[in-house]
């Protein structure tokens, strides 16, 4: 009569794996900060967005000036007097608009990279979201195999004394005990499949990839139970993928340097003071020993046209490679998407064919075989059967409930937003 008794264990594996638990859903947002904080791929995407910041005023900033001290060996004598030292100071300055072109490109290439940023954090919790329910099925799968091989050593139990009294075959016995060592083999397989997806999603943590981490007991909630449209989806993907604001940002920047290539048919100018110390003269006049002062405008000649025609060639073919690479990029994401509203709508739809349909079915099989095999009306056969129908149908659940995170995740990456925010 133990039986029924140990088939409460799966009633509650059931309830538990119906079940939804707030603390988890935080649980999964608390490794995800953890990754903005520790995970070394998105601290560096930071410091790079952060050193193109201070770019900006690298490049908008006019060139340093220049200073030069001259001596003369051997001094020139004037009528005021003889020339002993020069000083003179100049300062380039660019044509009219390329420094401010030049602070525009660096600010497009510091939202550039602010957008690889968030393109790199993206990316990293996609790929933790994904480890982690796949770690909810493998620990699930656990629970659950584990609980069935519980029940088939207890049929084993029961077939070993109606062996032992004659009321059961010795081929019955081996039957069994080959199911619990296929079942047992599944079980540890099962269970050494954990630790590698436990050390990637140590790695993705910035931990030690040796660092134990609990099986996840629920999958986070992950919105209203509503069909998404991709026309609608797609809509947004140009304003919300950090792949493809960064695109534009490149694409912007490169345009900066077509304008940039444009200036450069026109000169530079520079501007110079120069101050020249006079001695005493030999002779004083009333103005002897005054010291000379001379102020100097110069241009650059821009005469090599051929040069300045195959850099602005050249930035038209850098705009034109930005653009077709956003095309590309946007093309994939369209696709991605599609791909994942189809896993999404797949996985919904084993959810609920398994929560409502299957398994209470395949439950209330079990239990009326189970009654039957207690009274001789079953054999053993239809136990183990029902047994491994019950089971594969647990297992298909919680895989579909992976699945189900799998594919919001997925769309999530392509959008750059949960599908379920509202605007």
């Amino acid at each position: 009569m133990y039986l029924p008794l140990r088939w409460c264990g799966v009633a509650c594996c059931l309830a538990l794996l119906f079940a939804g638990s707030p603390a988890i859903a935080q649980d999964l947002d608390e490794y995800l900060k953890e990754i903005r904080v520790n995970n070394p791929a998105y601290r560096a995407a930071h410091d790079r967005w952060q050193a193109s910041l201070e770019l900006i005023d690298v490049a908008s900033t006019l060139p340093d000036p220049n200073v030069k001290l001259g001596i003369f060996a051997q001094e020139v004598e004037t009528r005021v007097g003889p020339q002993k030292q020069r000083l003179g100071v100049s300062q380039a300055i660019p044509w009219k608009g390329k420094l401010d072109l030049k602070g525009q490109r660096a600010a497009e290439m510091a939202n550039k990279a602010r957008s690889e940023l968030e393109a790199v954090s993206l990316k990293l919790e996609t790929e933790f979201k994904t480890l982690y329910a796949e770690l909810y099925y493998i620990g699930r799968s656990i629970a659950i195999t584990g609980d069935h091989l519980k029940l088939l050593n207890d049929l084993e139990a029961v077939i070993t004394e109606r062996y032992e009294t004659n009321a059961a075959h010795y081929n019955d016995l081996i039957r069994i005990q080959i199911e619990i060592d296929g079942l047992s083999d599944r079980l540890k397989t099962q269970q050494e499949s954990a630790p590698p997806v436990i050390a990637l999603m140590n790695a993705l943590l910035g931990r030690p990839v040796y660092q134990a981490m609990a099986y996840p007991e629920s999958l986070p909630i992950l919105g209203d139970e509503q069909e998404l449209q991709f026309q609608e989806l797609a809509k947004s993907l140009p304003h919300q993928n950090p792949m493809l604001l960064a695109l534009d940002h490149q694409v912007a920047a490169d345009r900066v340097s077509l304008g940039m290539a444009k200036k450069d048919y026109y000169p530079d100018f520079k501007v110079g003071l120069d101050w020249v110390n006079t001695g005493s003269a030999i002779n004083p006049i009333p103005e002897s020993g005054k010291d000379a002062i001379m102020l100097s405008v110069g241009i650059n000649l821009p005469v090599w046209r051929k040069k300045y025609s195959a850099a602005e060639r050249s930035a038209v073919s850098r705009v034109s490679a930005s653009e077709q690479q956003r095309d590309d990029t946007k093309a994939h994401l369209e696709a991605g998407l599609k791909r994942a509203l189809f896993k999404l709508d797949d996985a919904n739809r084993k959810i609920r064919l398994y929560k409502d349909q299957i398994i209470p079915k395949a439950e209330e099989s079990l239990s009326v075989i189970t009654s039957g095999f207690q009274t001789g009306d079953s054999t053993y056969l239809d136990l183990i059967e029902a047994e491994k129908a019950l089971l594969e149908f647990l297992l298909s659940l919680s895989q579909a409930q992976a699945n189900q995170l799998k594919a919001i995740t997925a769309i999530e990456a392509v959008l750059g937003k949960s599908p379920f925010e509202k605007e």
